[in-house]
């Protein structure tokens, strides 16, 4: 919720997807992939009987640098975490499960083009 994570958890994702399509480098690239995501809280927790509940929500763009252009972008959005003790736990499950549609999204649509 608007701090950054001790353990990154969707750029290495990303990449693990990627590294057989993209050769990933220090300098000069051809592109940027940009992960942008975070959580936020919408209601407080009704009582101990029930979870905390953290959504989630991610944008990845494609962004050519030569023509400073984006030329792919999606954004998963809601995506729900939940954990009965923490906050934070229910965030760090959010950011699982954003891993997990971004996953999918790959699958889908981006590998195959």
């Amino acid at each position: 919720m608007n701090k950054p994570l001790e353990n990154l958890i969707l750029e290495p994702k990303v990449k693990s997807l990627l590294h057989e399509n993209v050769d990933f480098v220090q300098s000069n690239p051809d592109m940027y992939i940009l992960v942008r995501a975070n959580t936020n809280k919408k209601s407080d927790r009704v009582d101990e009987n029930f979870p905390y509940f953290i959504y989630g929500n991610v944008s990845i763009t494609f962004k050519n640098v030569i023509k400073d252009e984006q030329f792919f972008n999606f954004d998963i959005s809601e995506v729900k975490g939940g954990d009965f003790n923490s906050e934070y736990t229910a965030g760090i499950r959010a950011y699982d499960e954003m891993a997990r549609k971004i996953e999918n999204q790959f699958k889908l649509g981006i590998l195959k083009n």
